[in-house]
């Protein structure tokens, strides 16, 4: 008997050996992957992303991450298949949901479905900038740009440190030809986000 719990004791000593190795080892591939896309080495980010999944594949975030280089290479399928694990692993995550909504919206063309991911987003937080950026969005491409004018100029105003508001919003001014107004708003992001 006395054998079994030391027995017991050193597998449990080693299961969490084990697991505070595998927590530092994804937290270390998850920074290097950060490093790698933010220098633009997008396919070692991938193989730093895809060491995180193999230690856990439920990382929601790693799956988002994978969507992002996926859609910057322009494989839309493959971006839009891991976005969609990310918001299945993380169903409450407005990033997630909203960037989703609007491959729908602007690769799909599906405005329904889009207005489903809008409306999930701000049922649960109705100033949520994800949700209003997506809303924005989609009263564009229902032919309502001054509603979605006042959308992201007030989403600007509030946030003006959100790089997507900024460029919907300095697109809109540039649409109506109003050159003055979406120069002054992209200095603003760009003096708020240098890099």
């Amino acid at each position: 008997m006395k054998n079994i719990k030391v027995l017991i004791v050193i597998s449990l000593a080693f299961m969490m050996i084990a697991c505070g190795g595998a927590e530092e080892r994804k937290a270390a591939y998850m920074e290097k992957a950060e490093k790698s896309l933010n220098a633009g080495d997008l396919d070692k980010a991938r193989i730093e992303l895809k060491n995180v999944l193999q230690i856990d594949p439920k990382d929601a975030q790693a799956y988002f991450n994978l969507g992002n280089i996926f859609e910057r290479k322009k494989d839309f399928r493959k971006a839009f298949g891991n976005y969609s694990k990310a918001a299945e692993l993380d169903p409450d995550n407005s990033e997630y949901q909203a960037k989703i909504g609007r491959f729908y919206l602007v690769l799909a063309g599906d405005i329904e479905k889009a207005t489903e991911k809008m409306e999930l987003i701000l049922s649960k937080d109705k100033n949520d900038i994800n949700g209003l950026i997506l809303k924005a969005g989609i009263s564009l491409k229902q032919g309502k740009a001054s509603d979605a004018k006042e959308i992201t100029r007030k989403l600007f105003e509030d946030h003006p440190e959100n790089v997507e508001s900024a460029l919907l919003l300095a697109s809109l001014y540039a649409r109506n030809k109003e050159y003055s107004d979406a120069i002054a708003v992209l200095d603003e992001a760009v003096k708020l986000n240098p890099g």
